[in-house]
């Protein structure tokens, strides 16, 4: 088992918001429980925003299916088909997340991925996304976790296995 030592404050430990403890809890294996916290507050976003999203568009798509039935109008029940479709792809989405985020509490173990760090920047109009690339394997990161990272430093990641967030990292 790890000791637990007081971390000087880094920019990486504060782009992440990890303390020793989770460092040394990832360094075993394991989540610690402000982690197992930290994705039970995922799941209760991704079943609220599924929830909301589910509402909105049955209404709309029942809205237009009605009115498409009333009026006799084709494109209106063709809105209302489209929309129930992409309500159920919504609700699919929402259902995959929620329990990919699951499993990773149940396991309760992170991955450790480690290796030199290239970062990259992709541009898709004015919308950068910030990736960093670890032993070929590409990582969607926040700007501020972006600039914590030093191009061609080596670094240990934590990550939980299916939803790949990441919990923690150390420089090696």
């Amino acid at each position: 088992m790890t000791t637990v030592e007081t971390l000087t404050p880094t920019p990486l430990d504060q782009a992440l918001g990890f303390t020793a403890a989770d460092l040394a809890a990832n360094q075993d294996g394991a989540l610690s429980p402000s982690q197992i916290d930290r994705l039970h507050a995922s799941m209760r976003r991704t079943l609220a925003f599924s929830a909301g999203a589910f509402v909105v568009v049955a209404f709309a798509a029942t809205l237009f299916l009605f009115f498409g039935g009333q009026n006799n109008v084709p494109v209106l029940s063709v809105i209302g088909i489209s929309l129930t479709v992409v309500n159920a792809v919504v609700v699919g989405i929402g259902a995959q997340n929620y329990l990919r985020t699951q499993h990773d509490v149940k396991a309760g173990s992170v991955i450790v991925l480690e290796g030199s760090v290239k970062r990259t920047v992709r541009l898709s109009g004015r919308n950068p996304t910030y990736i960093l690339n670890i032993n070929e394997e590409k990582i969607i990161v926040p700007k501020i976790m972006f600039n914590a990272f030093e191009e061609h430093s080596t670094y240990r990641l934590y990550r939980a296995p299916l939803t790949k967030t990441v919990f923690t990292a150390e420089e090696t």
